[in-house]
């Protein structure tokens, strides 16, 4: 039986005036008129018409940037803590990352894949999952998007997307500017400031900085897991008339981090197909005769101090061109991404194992979109453009290994092209329904050339490893070209002012790829284990095949209490043909296609009961099933990962006057049930449910433009994983990674 996700969300949003402007055109004092308050309908641009989002029927939860600092999310990966079935898995000490929405997701530690569930920054599509963790700063809201996308604007999605706009340039002079300080010297510093050039005109510069000293402490060497990370963005904006706009958006960003460590833990191959079970023998060691001394998951004993740097930077320029009965837009943006990334894998002293990555990625796209939005037939069309260019090397360090080689490495070059025409009509039959029928088509063309061999230090050139003595272990080269297509059709049934019923049905699809395994050795389809050689199948076994979610969807969104409340729910079913599912085969990251299924639901409760008051309630009911997995040799239905039995989270906030100012307090929990952190579902990899507690305490000034916080986060300092690979097979031994230990802190930030 597949486990159920209960998700409760309860987020109290504040009731401070929001600095956020937003992306479609809203001014800095629209977004402070709407204020923090919860019960404020938020508008959205979901199905691109700005719309309320309880006017859109599309399950979709959205946050104002104020809404996000009250609650005390910072960065792209804790949205997770306020948003019902969203998870953010990652690897790579956190260097890699991804969401997962209702269960839909990708967990390849690889720099090269993409991810079902799309991420968005100012309408544009952020292909590379190394870039999927960011400080937030300056932002205007946050748009997460369940279910398939794809027929109205950029890269399809299968699962979803997660959208962050950021404020945008006014003709306000003004600004803001906030700092913290907090646990293990935790100093962050974010601003900006905006400057109207002219009555067509205006300047938007943000920036941010965030460091703090190391969390865990290493007994062999340098402590590690800490943070130097900045960036910054300058918009401008040109408005010559009423009818045409332009904005140029430029930003980067620099993070150099030592990452969160591995806790080690002994483990033998006794599970099914030999997965992992803990050894719980006393004295027990891995197959390198070590074990950790205590069970503190943030003290370890490495050599080789886990290390992530990347760096990025980009441009976009947007165009927005009021034609009469039709709008234009059209997006350019060009970016590039340097990754780099290491990490002491056998968790102990020696360099048995320890695994390196770096990557280059360039990516451009346009996307150029006709929109007529006014009258009883609404339409929107567009063509989409993106370009892909990567070039990427993994490698093990294992000169302890006792195989007589230093280094097992991998280099690969993936180039993209992807191409896409689509649309989308709605259509009024009467005041109370509407119709609505989307389409798109898409050409992938993609290449890949891998090679994977051996080396050993101050020796030029590649060591022969197989029978065969070829200086390769393996390696593939493969180029293609194929269409897929979207759809999307759908009813909606307006009764009164305050009730919106939809039925959905969408198909989502995402394109065929190509794994690039840093060790194929794991695996018999790519090496065969008696002569190290490439194997028969190794071709076949690089190329993945296109996946195609059938999702069925019914939601009702409602308001009530004169608008203090409002309830959304929705429930879902999928039929996921050819899900591109990631399994380890070793330490061999191996994507295959099989058929899955999920069905659930997810709600919503927005509530002010009484002046000062706001409460919100989430659920997400999720149970999901993947067939046919390879569990080392045994073929079996397997849960999917990440997609957690029972998410709970609960917040409550009060605001009072006190003298001239406010007073707030809130209190927020998150529990999040048992799941598992790898599609084998080893014993290991169960991941029993914790609760996490956060508070926070905040004055505002008179002026209202001077705020004053502590906060405190993971009040009861509870140890919990987030990430877990089963190398019992392999070293005899479970890597796990914990989430971020009990923080405390202050802020105060001045409004201008």
């Amino acid at each position: 039986m597949g486990k159920f996700l209960v998700g409760a969300s309860i987020v109290a949003l504040g009731l401070a005036a929001s600095p956020a402007i937003a992306q479609s055109g809203a001014t800095e004092a629209d977004a402070q008129d709407a204020g923090g308050s919860l019960t404020e309908e938020i508008v959205v641009t979901a199905t691109r018409n700005r719309l309320s989002v309880q006017d859109v029927g599309v399950s979709v939860s959205a946050f104002t940037g104020e809404q996000l600092k009250t609650v005390g999310i910072s960065d792209s990966t804790q949205l997770i803590q306020i948003t019902p079935g969203l998870q953010n898995p990652q690897s790579n000490s956190g260097a890699t990352s991804s969401y997962s929405i209702r269960g839909v997701t990708q967990t390849d530690f690889g720099f090269s894949q993409e991810a079902p569930v799309a991420l968005y920054v100012d309408d544009v599509y952020q292909a590379n999952q190394t870039g999927a963790q960011f400080q937030l700063f300056d932002i205007e809201r946050v748009e997460v998007l369940r279910g398939p996308q794809g027929t109205l604007f950029g890269r399809n999605a299968t699962g979803g997307l997660v959208h962050f706009v950021t404020v945008r340039p006014s003709h306000e002079t003004g600004g803001y500017v906030e700092a913290g300080y907090g646990s293990y010297n935790r100093f962050k510093i974010e601003g900006a400031v905006n400057l109207p050039l002219s009555d067509k005109a205006a300047l938007r510069a943000s920036a941010i900085g965030d460091f703090h000293d190391n969390i865990a402490t290493n007994r062999t060497g340098r402590d590690l897991w800490n943070r130097k990370e900045y960036g910054g963005r300058l918009q401008l904006l040109l408005e010559p008339s009423d009818d045409l706009s332009f904005l140029v958006n430029l930003r980067g960003g620099r993070r150099r981090n030592t990452g969160a460590p591995y806790d080690h833990r002994v483990a033998t191959p006794t599970g099914i197909g030999g997965s992992g079970e803990y050894d719980l023998t006393p004295g027990a060691t891995d197959l390198f005769g070590f074990a950790e001394p205590d069970r503190n998951p943030f003290t370890v004993s490495i050599d080789d101090v886990s290390t992530s740097r990347a760096k990025s930077w980009g441009a976009t320029g947007t165009l927005q061109w009021d034609l009469g009965d039709v709008t234009l837009h059209s997006i350019t943006d060009y970016s590039r991404i340097k990754v780099f990334f290491r990490e002491d894998s056998d968790i102990q002293p020696g360099e048995y194992f320890h695994f390196q990555g770096a990557g280059d990625q360039t990516q451009f796209s346009q996307e150029l979109r006709l929109a007529s939005t006014a009258g009883p037939l609404r339409w929107t069309v567009g063509a989409y453009y993106l370009r892909l260019r990567g070039d990427f090397d993994q490698r093990g360090l294992i000169s302890d290994l006792g195989y007589g080689v230093d280094e097992q490495v991998a280099l690969y070059t993936v180039d993209t092209d992807s191409y896409s025409l689509f649309g989308q009509v709605e259509y009024d039959v009467t005041d109370k329904i509407m119709l609505t029928g989307g389409l798109r088509w898409i050409h992938d063309r993609k290449s890949q050339d891998y090679e994977n061999y051996f080396t050993i230090d101050g020796v030029p050139g590649k060591v022969p490893f197989g029978a065969s003595g070829s200086p390769n272990l393996v390696d593939f080269s493969g180029r293609d070209g194929r269409s897929i297509y979207a759809a999307r059709a759908q009813i909606n049934y307006k009764p009164n002012d305050d009730m919106l019923i939809y039925a959905s049905f969408n198909r989502g699809v995402k394109g065929f790829g190509y794994n690039a395994p840093v060790d194929p050795s794991g695996s018999a389809l790519f090496v065969d284990p008696a002569t190290y050689d490439p194997a028969t199948t190794a071709n076949d076994a690089f190329t993945f095949d296109d996946e195609t979610l059938n999702a069925f969807e019914l939601g009702v969104k409602t308001t009530f209490a004169n608008g203090k409340g409002r309830f959304n729910v929705a429930a879902f079913y999928y039929d996921y043909k050819d899900y591109q599912a990631l399994n380890l085969a070793g330490i061999a990251q191996i994507i295959t296609n099989n058929d899955a299924r999920m069905y659930g639901l997810d709600a919503e409760l927005f509530v002010s009961p009484w002046r000062g008051m706001d409460v919100v309630l989430g659920a997400s009911l999720l149970d999901t099933k993947v067939e046919g997995v390879n569990v080392g040799g045994v073929i079996l239905d397997r849960e999917v990962a990440y997609a957690p039995s029972v998410h709970l989270t609960g917040l409550i906030r009060q605001e009072w006057s006190l003298g001239d100012g406010s007073f707030a307090a809130q209190v927020n929990a998150s529990y999040t049930g048992d799941h598992w952190l790898g599609l084998s579902n080893a014993a290991v990899l169960d991941q029993k449910g914790y609760l996490i507690a956060n508070a926070r305490l905040s004055y505002t000034l008179p002026s209202d433009k001077v705020t004053i916080a502590v906060f405190a986060n993971n009040l009861g300092n509870k140890r919990y994983r987030t990430l877990a690979f089963d190398l019992a097979g392999f070293f005899g031994l479970v890597e796990n990674q914990f989430g971020r230990p009990r923080e405390l802190g202050v802020s105060a930030s001045f409004r201008f």
